[in-house]
């Protein structure tokens, strides 16, 4: 269990920075609730405690800032951290990444983007959080998130067309390189 202040100190050495100014983005009021407390503190105005995927998680929202995401926009790839995640194709075929593998290769098993990315960078997987962006008729930006595997294919057209029938413009895709963003983070693999 890590506190606000440990994640942040955990952060900032990855990028060079304080640890006061990677706590300082996490306190903001609309990112830090982003952030979800294993328990609270002792007392009522005590830190509350994280456990160690709000670390991942965290490390992937200040780097989401880092690139000038707005709030929302943050909130938006925390949230498809939380949606679990789909096998996708390579190809016409689906294919699973071996981390996902279980019964020896007869099954398969997906739980949250944030437990994918973690279980496939322990594994030496490449997962990737890819991001859509489109505006709206009305000149809004919108962010459409989702977690992948980076075997998995991406089209170009099917998110034109999907950005299209919500009468949006597609303005770009970016990857979010996740694994390599939390590799710091994690414990050492078992070689």
């Amino acid at each position: 269990m890590l506190t606000l202040k440990q994640i942040a100190a955990k952060i900032a050495p990855l990028d060079g920075r304080e640890a006061a100014d990677v706590h300082s983005k996490l306190r903001n009021p609309q990112i830090y609730r982003l952030l979800t407390p294993a328990h609270a503190g002792p007392g009522r105005t005590s830190a509350a405690y994280y456990a160690e995927n709000e670390l991942i998680r965290a490390r992937i929202i200040v780097a989401l800032l880092d690139l000038n995401f707005l709030s929302a926009e943050v909130e938006e790839v925390s949230l498809a951290l939380d949606y679990r995640t789909e096998p996708g194709f390579v190809g016409e075929v689906i294919k699973n990444p071996p981390s996902a593998e279980v019964l020896g290769g007869k099954g398969y098993h997906y739980r949250t983007g944030l437990d994918s990315i973690i279980r496939g960078a322990l594994a030496g997987e490449d997962w990737r959080i890819r991001v859509t962006i489109t505006r709206s008729e009305s000149g809004e930006r919108k962010i459409r998130a989702h977690v992948a595997w980076h075997a998995w294919q991406e089209s170009i057209r099917a998110s034109r067309a999907s950005a299209s029938a919500r009468h949006e413009t597609l303005m770009g895709k970016m990857e979010i390189y996740a694994s390599g963003l939390i590799a710091p983070l994690l414990p050492p693999m078992k070689g």
